[in-house]
């Protein structure tokens, strides 16, 4: 049950992307950890990971890049 949940998570993930007309620092490139139990993402140009239980992501690369001046 837990890895159909993942399953869809991710192809939601891949879905949305695919619909979405302009954002193309949105969500990407989404891996899953070996042992199951956390999700590494891109968003926005920086990297969060999130465990596959749920709860808050934590950032961990700050892209200054995207930072307005």
């Amino acid at each position: 049950m837990k890895k159909l949940i993942v399953m869809l998570l991710l192809a939601g993930m891949a879905l949305g992307q695919a619909l979405a007309q302009e954002s193309p620092l949105w969500l990407r490139k989404s891996a899953i950890s070996p042992d199951g139990k956390q999700i590494a993402f891109c968003y926005k140009g920086d990297i969060y990971l999130a465990g596959t239980q749920g709860g808050a992501a934590i950032q961990l690369t700050t892209n200054n890049l995207l930072i307005e001046t």
